[in-house]
């Protein structure tokens, strides 16, 4: 079967597009898993502002995956933990695709494409924060050999607390 998509690095142009992937999937992943009305509040005008500002920034890269149009993108940088070196240690911040597009390998094309991006820039651990209650994500995530390192959070959105578990992934 011959490769019909591509992984390139988002644009400008891409704000709406990627946009539109983060709500959707976003309501597919969540289904279930968060109170509705949370689910609900993520807006595609809501999310167009705020990757407008991540791409502008310039702090982290993005990756999007695409055929016809973008289904999916993943997003990294330096991490943001406190009790992690920097230098040594990236982050995966966030990694969506459309629920049509799920198990078909491509998240995992595209997550291990972030992570040779990240070891070229001479990162050598990598994190990333799951949702306790997501199993799917959470195994998908220890297929690809992350394993949760014990540190833990609460994330306030709205009326709902929600745990989410560090997982992180150690490269020699």
């Amino acid at each position: 079967m011959e490769k019909s998509w591509t992984i390139r690095e988002a644009e400008e142009i891409d704000i709406a597009a990627i946009a539109q992937v983060h709500v959707a999937s976003w309501k597919s992943t969540y289904h279930g898993l968060i109170p509705a009305s949370v689910i609900e509040s993520y807006t595609v005008e809501c999310r167009k502002t705020i990757w407008a500002k991540i791409l502008a920034q310039g702090k982290t890269k993005t990756l999007v995956i695409a055929d016809k149009s973008i289904f999916g993108f993943v997003n990294f940088g330096a991490t943001r933990d406190s009790d992690k070196d920097v230098h040594q240690t990236a982050e995966i911040n966030a990694i969506y695709l459309l629920e049509s597009y799920w198990r078909r390998k491509l998240g995992k094309v595209l997550l291990e494409q972030a992570i040779q991006d990240i070891l070229a820039q001479g990162f050598h651990e990598i994190t990333l924060w799951v949702l306790d209650s997501n199993t799917r994500a959470r195994s998908f995530y220890a297929a690809l050999r992350f394993y949760p390192d014990g540190a833990s959070k609460l994330d306030v959105r709205g009326d709902a607390t929600l745990t989410e578990l560090r997982y992180c992934r150690v490269f020699s």
